[in-house]
């Protein structure tokens, strides 16, 4: 691999380091400290070994090699190898009772890194499967992004590898598998490798040479698994947002001060409707992250730098970033793309053939995709992620302004758009109408027009709709909704096997889409009201196009 493709995984390894808090590490042999004669002369004895499992080679050197089944892991160098970059590793080691393996699980869930024994007492693979499908069966609804590591002493790690595959393919199972040399897996938000302990492999009997890993290697090498599982343009910049928000959690903290307890109950006293101060808090929370972030600037991890970089180390992934646009003679795919991204469109620099103002925007995605499906996924995704609300399942969405409701009447399927000013979705104490926009359901070109906004939403499962927004007053309709009790005064939706709905007083049920963030729900609001506030005064029409007549 030349040096220049290793920058984007540098890049994508210093943003990991900084993001990286925590590790769990369960094995039932951990020991903090023992002497290197104790390693290397100890008799193994009682050494548990599944039958299917070909025996271990003999060790070719005892001074330089050991036998680890049975062998004590060296929790101490792992520690040490993890806090070299600021992260805290914790060893839990299995004993006799049950309760460990709850102890992992719950260690688990604020750990980034799990590393998992294979044999675990009498247990060869069972006890170890068994934890790592609690801990992805919490993962899995949550899409918690994790790294999963099988530390072993064992010698088939292939057969391991592929146990541990049929499980995760149990759990996972929507999500596209990925292979990786023969040992590594990645499973939507979930990577797996399968590593083994110093001096289990011999060169001469494996293929997996590379897989051996020592106790002071472990943390490296985990930390570079984790780089190539996250590593991407705009996932290097949220997960340097991320740790500028953990390294800042403190001073986000001191802003809530105790001393202010007193200034918020007399606000909450104060205001017409004492619950609004709980939003308020939220609101007060939402804005020190926010500046946070802009002054941790985690968006320039995707400056013209990280995307050089990014372009290199696909290209030489194999991702031909000539099509469907070729270049010129010999002319580098890479640096021709450059002034264009680092200028924009409309600069006039050198274009690929067929690239051109009016051709490059229906296909400015398909150059760097693997193809054009890819392509129009990416657009959809990033389309949302700009314009929606993500959705966390704590609570049921509550309808107000933004709301993108869906309904079926008379064989028809109907968008709406919820306007209800956030202010007049609360408080409510009985039957309330709230106004919605009816929204244009596109399928070509043919169908936009001049005044419309455009949205993309999943409708159902890897299903999207493009609807319009035209914020004119005939697309306006009012429905009648009742508020719930809890909580009180809001109209909130129903859950119904994971899908959420609200129903009218007309008893239509409406399955909730999406929300629109609040800066965009806003702005067509105010669309809709700049059309409702024209006077259409008369004057005289060579006036008002401004056609300037002579006075002589």
């Amino acid at each position: 691999m030349s040096s220049i493709p290793v920058e984007f995984r540098s890049r994508t390894r210093e943003v990991v380091e900084s993001f990286l808090q925590t590790v769990v590490v369960l094995d039932d042999l951990a020991e903090m400290s023992r002497s290197r004669e104790e390693l290397t002369n100890e008799t193994v004895s009682g050494r548990i070994t599944s039958p299917e499992y070909p025996s271990s080679p003999d060790p070719v050197d005892n001074e330089n090699r050991r036998n680890p089944q049975g062998a004590p892991l060296k929790a101490k160098e792992v520690i040490d190898g993890f806090a070299e970059i600021g992260s805290i590793c914790a060893v839990l080691k299995a004993n006799s009772d049950d309760g460990f393996q709850e102890r992992t699980v719950r260690a688990a869930r604020r750990a980034d890194i799990v590393i998992l024994d294979w044999t675990i007492y009498d247990s060869t693979g069972t006890e170890a499967l068994r934890i790592m499908q609690k801990i992805l069966e919490e993962d899995s609804s949550s899409r918690r992004l994790r790294l999963i590591a099988i530390y072993t002493g064992e010698p088939d790690l292939r057969s391991i590898y592929d146990q541990v595959r049929d499980k995760v393919d149990e759990i996972y199972q929507d999500e596209e598998l990925r292979e990786i040399d023969g040992l590594r897996m990645s499973r939507g938000p979930l990577h797996v490798v399968v590593l083994a302990k110093s001096g289990v492999l011999a060169a001469e009997r494996s293929n997996f040479v590379n897989q051996e890993v020592a106790e002071d290697e472990l943390a490296d090498r985990l930390i570079n698994e984790f780089a190539d599982m996250t590593g991407g343009l705009i996932r290097n910049a949220a997960i340097a947002g991320i740790a500028g928000i953990r390294d800042n959690a403190h001073r986000i903290l001191a802003e809530f001060d105790p001393n202010r307890d007193p200034a918020y109950l007399g606000h909450r006293l104060l205001l017409d409707h004492p619950p609004d101060a709980e939003d308020h808090l939220e609101e007060a929370l939402a804005s020190e992250v926010a500046s946070v972030l802009e002054e941790h600037r985690s968006g320039t991890r995707a400056d013209i730098g990280a995307i050089r970089s990014w372009l290199i180390h696909r290209q030489s992934d194999g991702l031909n970033l000539s099509e469907p646009f070729p270049f010129e003679g010999d002319r580098d795919p890479v640096e021709g793309w450059i002034p264009l991204l680092e200028q924009g469109i409309a600069a006039e620099v050198a274009r690929p053939k067929g690239a051109s103002k009016t051709s490059l925007p229906t296909q400015s995605t398909i150059p760097f995709a693997e193809d054009t499906e890819s392509a129009r996924q990416s657009d959809l995704h990033f389309a949302a992620l700009l314009k929606l609300k993500t959705h966390y399942p704590s609570q049921a969405p509550r309808l107000s302004i933004g709301t993108i409701l869906h309904t079926r009447e008379n064989d028809q399927d109907s968008y709406f758009l919820c306007l209800q000013p956030k202010c007049d979705s609360v408080r409510l104490g009985d039957w309330t109408g709230f106004p919605f926009l009816l929204l244009v359901s596109l399928t070509a070109s043919k169908d936009v027009s001049r005044e419309m906004s455009f949205l993309a939403v999943q409708s159902e499962q890897d299903v999207w709709k493009h609807l319009g927004i035209i914020p004119k007053p005939s697309k306006l309709m009012i429905r009648y909704f009742q508020p719930r009790d809890s909580p009180p005064g809001e109209v909130c939706a129903k859950n119904e096997n994971a899908l959420f709905f609200f129903e009218d007083i007309e008893k239509r049920q409406y399955r909730w889409i999406a929300q629109m963030k609040d800066e965009h729900a806003l702005g067509v609001a105010n669309q809709v009201a700049a059309f409702l506030a024209r006077p259409g005064p008369n004057e005289a029409e060579w006036l008002r196009r401004g056609v300037i007549k002579s006075s002589s």
